[in-house]
């Protein structure tokens, strides 16, 4: 391997290496770190008490504190490679540092001045601050609230659509609130008039504390207790303005108002539809975050939705494990550094060279910047295949369906260009070449990336079952042991020098590629939620519900549809003309009936309660509920 490259980097970041900059590195982690426990201007204003920590889980918030503190790393070095940036900088906010002047890149103590900067200045500058503080507050959005959440509320708030309450929460909500409020005040509530946005927040606050007073759910709000109590003084605060509102619309008896009474309405008017927006979106984040994080079927997420009125069309997405991949991430750069550095210290033994394993680290640095882009891509590639793997030809109608393989080659692409965009600005950084020859030289060694993202979304497609965890910690360690074993020693080997570096380079992606995509998506899917979709996870599977289904009221037999099946009730679609309060019997196909009553109907579809007389069909409910459940 031709180690001129590796020399000439090396020259390049040797002030990165020096004392004042490791010690400069160390106080921005820590700074940052800590200031990442710290709420933003943006976020005070909510009136939290306890630090951002208390608000979701360790390795969630592990894993995006580290992600911040390494961007703000990475900006510290990149000043330090780049003085003249950094002299711009400081030009432009009116303040030169003394010794920023002559020391040349990375020497002297230009490394503390630039943390002097970093620390001192930058998180206190108006301009800088409100950078770094949105930038903050966007880690913390996706810490506190999973991307899948997320979706969902964004949906929820853009769609008053699939918001159908049930009648009994109806008239509790208009005997507690309706007081001068329209006469369909509760019954038509599809629009973003402030009464509809207003009934939507006190019946999904009402539906709130009826979970809470439930002990088996209680923990839909256990990591956000402060933030609840909160919600119920601002809730209680916005209804007093509410009912002021009301009554100064209301007390001129349906006469028009003078200007200066009229403007202040409209002020009003304008404030209350803020709080009522700003805490409806708080509640959504109650509701969505409590149930994906306490019910892990699909059928049970979509029948608790529905039990607070809301319908959307959700789908259960793959989230995006963070730690999972950092984790793999620092692997694969412990896997790095032990190869490079026996491969180049041999190598330098061998040439009677003095030994400079420094270069070992410094291409595990490159490793890691190449495979972790790699895994991070190849999950999000399997994330959007997921949603991807089927759908239909427009022309004719045929069903186009991707397979494993197809998986594979595009996990393949995405790793070789994740790899190809850091080998390519390295080699034309060390190089001082022209485009053709350092798009020459970049192309061999992206094999590695790609092979390892290739891997990744083949395995994590053609495997969908969780091993034990046991059986994960074994092949991870087997699979990362010979990958560095065997790499290593062909280190060892007489005509090493007489091989070309293309077969180092297709030899190391095979071995790592293979050994880190193996035990990868075991590793992975450990995290992910057990969702059940359309196929059972067991070798003996249960059977599946069909959609069909017939009620049996007092006077006659109806079809209908079974939408969502869960063990307390069921959800059915169709014409049914049934009351609210009737018992009826739901006639499941080769199930049989189930006594119930109606607890909700809407104009399309009602919802049942269960109700079992014996032990053996509360088991038989039991068993249902936890069923692969198919619609078609």
């Amino acid at each position: 391997m031709n180690l001129l490259y590796v020399e000439k980097f090396t020259a390049t970041i040797s002030g990165l290496v020096s004392l004042e900059a490791v010690i400069g590195a160390i106080a921005i982690a820590l700074f940052y770190w800590n200031r990442f426990n710290s709420w933003t201007e943006k976020e005070a204003r909510y009136g939290k008490t306890r630090p951002p920590r208390q608000f979701t889980t360790w390795a969630r918030f592990v894993t995006y504190a580290t992600i911040y503190t390494l961007s703000m790393v990475g900006i510290y070095l990149l000043l330090l490679v780049s003085p003249d940036l950094f002299r711009f900088i400081g030009d432009y906010f009116g303040w030169v540092p003394g010794g920023a002047g002559g020391t040349g890149q990375g020497g002297g103590d230009f490394p503390l001045w630039v943390m002097v900067f970093l620390l001192g200045f930058y998180p206190y500058l108006p301009v800088l601050r409100q950078v770094e503080g949105d930038y903050r507050h966007w880690f913390h959005e996706r810490a506190f609230i999973p991307a899948e959440a997320k979706a969902l509320v964004n949906q929820l708030v853009a769609n008053p659509s699939f918001f159908t309450p049930d009648n009994e929460t109806i008239e509790k909500v208009i005997q507690k609130y309706g007081r001068g409020m329209p006469e369909n005040w509760g019954r038509e509530h599809g629009d973003n008039h402030l009464t509809s946005k207003w009934f939507r927040l006190v019946y999904l606050r009402e539906k709130l504390e009826f979970w809470r007073s439930n002990p088996e759910i209680e923990r839909l709000v256990e990591h956000c207790e402060e933030d609840y109590k909160r919600f119920e003084e601002q809730f209680r605060q916005l209804h007093l303005d509410v009912e002021s509102f009301i009554e100064h619309r209301n007390g001129n008896g349906g006469q028009p108002a003078d200007d200066a009474l009229s403007e202040h309405l409209d002020q009003l008017k304008i404030s209350i539809m803020r709080q009522i927006e700003r805490l409806l979106g708080r509640a959504y984040e109650f509701v969505a975050c409590g149930i994906l994080s306490t019910e892990r079927i699909h059928s049970r997420r979509t029948a608790a939705l529905n039990d607070f009125g809301l319908f959307p069309t959700y789908e259960p997405g793959i989230p995006i494990v963070l730690d999972i991949v950092l984790k793999n991430t620092v692997i694969v750069f412990l896997i790095a550094s032990l190869t490079s550095t026996v491969y180049i210290g041999y190598r330098q033994i061998h040439n009677g060279e003095p030994l400079r394993l420094a270069m070992g680290l410094v291409w595990a640095v490159i490793a890691l910047m190449m495979i972790g882009l790699c895994i991070l891509g190849a999950v999000v590639v399997y994330r959007m295949l997921t949603h991807k793997s089927r759908f239909e030809v427009e022309d004719n109608g045929d069903t186009l369906v991707i397979g494993p393989f197809v998986h594979q080659c595009i996990g393949f692409a995405t790793g070789y260009l994740c790899g190809w965009l850091v080998i390519f600005p390295y080699l034309s950084t060390v190089t001082q070449k022209g485009f053709v020859y350092n798009l020459a030289h970049s192309l061999p060694w992206p094999l590695i990336p790609a092979i390892t993202a290739g891997f990744i979304v083949y395995y994590l497609a053609v495997t969908p079952k969780k091993s034990s965890r046991i059986k994960t910690a074994l092949r991870q360690a087997v699979a990362t042991g010979l990958a560095g074993l065997i790499v290593s020693l062909w280190a060892f080997q007489d005509h090493m020098d007489k091989l070309p570096s293309f077969f180092y380079i297709i030899s190391t992606s095979l071995f790592i590629g293979g050994a880190i995509g193996y035990f990868f998506p075991s590793a992975y899917r450990q995290r992910l939620p057990i969702i059940y979709r359309g196929s059972e996870r067991r070798s003996n599977p249960r059977i599946t519900i069909m959609s069909q289904a017939g009620i049996q009221s007092a006077e006659d037999f109806i079809p209908c549809e079974a939408v969502d099946i869960s063990a307390a009730g069921a959800r059915i679609a169709g014409a049914c003309d049934v009351a609210l309060g009737d018992r009826v019997q739901l006639e499941l196909p080769g199930l049989g009936r189930f006594n119930s009553e109606v607890v909700r109907k809407a104009e399309h579809n009602i919802s049942v309660k269960f109700q079992p007389e014996t032990k053996q069909e509360q088991a038989l409910l039991n068993y249902i509920g936890g069923m692969s459940f198919a619609t078609g």
